[in-house]
């Protein structure tokens, strides 16, 4: 894992902005860390939301599961669909480009993944699905999406 450390004042810039996600890149001419709010080709990882907000919002999905644990998931089941290694399966990593899956490799990982966290992935929002940070972003809503449900319903 790598950490990235940036300053307070750009991490405050960016939050104030409502700027998320955040990607991070490394820049080998300047040997340093920067970040971006558009481009997140290539990026070594990325913050989805401001980490000052109240932790009810996403921090426990089902009770039990923190998006972290989805995010980690979701990575592990496109490592064992695509057997792909850890260090390939990044938040930036195309699923069809840098990790090689064709058409019916996606469809596995989405039936995977279905099958992981029982939710459905229909299949108009499939096609929006490139990176590995997609699906991580899809599932993670989805199943806050879930567990607000249950809650509504008393479940």
């Amino acid at each position: 894992m790598i950490m990235v450390e940036i300053d307070n004042k750009q991490l405050a810039a960016l939050i104030e902005n409502g700027s998320f996600p955040i990607y991070f890149y490394w820049d080998e001419t300047a040997n340093k860390f920067y970040c971006d709010t558009k481009n997140q080709l290539g990026a070594i990882g990325c913050i989805w939301k401001n980490p000052f907000e109240k932790a009810e919002d996403f921090s426990s999905l089902s009770g039990k599961e923190t998006e972290q644990e989805v995010c980690i998931r979701v990575k592990t089941v496109i490592m064992k669909t695509l057997c792909s290694s850890d260090t390939e399966v990044v938040p930036s990593a195309v699923l069809t480009w840098d990790l090689g899956a064709d058409s019916l490799d996606v469809i596995e990982v989405v039936m995977s993944l279905e099958k992981e966290f029982d939710i459905r992935i229909p299949n108009t929002v499939i096609e929006s699905l490139k990176t590995v940070a997609d699906f991580q972003r899809f599932c993670v809503q989805r199943l806050s999406e879930k567990a607000a449900k249950k809650t509504k319903d008393g479940k």
